[in-house]
């Protein structure tokens, strides 16, 4: 929920308390935690909606470096950031490049003219580093590897029917419009 300025502020104190006090592994954050305070303090006071609170909690949690640390339930403001509908392709990060590993669903994977093992390099006109860039603050993960890792799970999500993706396939720069669906027309389960 969206909660009052006060809540807000006890949600993050409860939060760095936490981690302040009771977190085992707090040395290998890789930063002065206290240093977090002032960072953070004004993020969570001046979070104008729902959807800037929830991003200040990601970014606070993605400070742990810990991969068990997120917002684990299905959210609908989240899920309205990240994209409804999903391309019919899966990539992952191979030496820093999003590749084509697989078709989430075969016939709708196949019309994209995508094949595996193509190359994704922008996205509706933003390059993917652009995108990783923005995306990594916001990943909780135990390291950058598995940052990538679930950045490429929602790497090609919109709240549209379609997505323009720049790809290189075999040396040659192309571009595609790929159409996106709902989880469920596309075989993708929802994580």
């Amino acid at each position: 929920s969206y909660p009052d300025p006060g809540y807000r502020v006890l949600s993050f104190f409860r939060y760095w308390n936490i981690i302040q006090y009771f977190f085992p592994y707090k040395h290998l954050i890789g930063e002065d935690w206290n240093a977090v305070l002032p960072v953070f303090l004004p993020k969570f006071i001046n979070a104008g909606n729902e959807l800037e609170y929830k991003l200040a909690v990601l970014e606070l949690i993605a400070r742990v470096n810990d991969t068990h640390a997120n917002i684990w339930q299905r959210d609908t403001t989240l899920t309205g950031y990240k994209g409804i509908n999903y391309a019919p392709i899966e990539v992952k990060f191979v030496e820093d490049k999003v590749v084509v590993t697989d078709y989430s669903d075969d016939d709708l994977g196949r019309k994209t003219g995508l094949k595996k093992g193509d190359v994704i390099v922008s996205i509706n006109g933003q390059s993917v580093q652009s995108i990783t860039g923005k995306r990594v603050p916001l990943t909780p993960a135990s390291n950058y590897p598995t940052q990538l890792r679930n950045i490429a799970r929602d790497m090609l999500r919109t709240n549209d029917s379609t997505l323009t993706v720049g790809y290189q396939s075999n040396g040659i720069t192309k571009t595609a419009r790929i159409g996106c669906y709902p989880p469920e027309k596309a075989n993708i389960s929802r994580k």
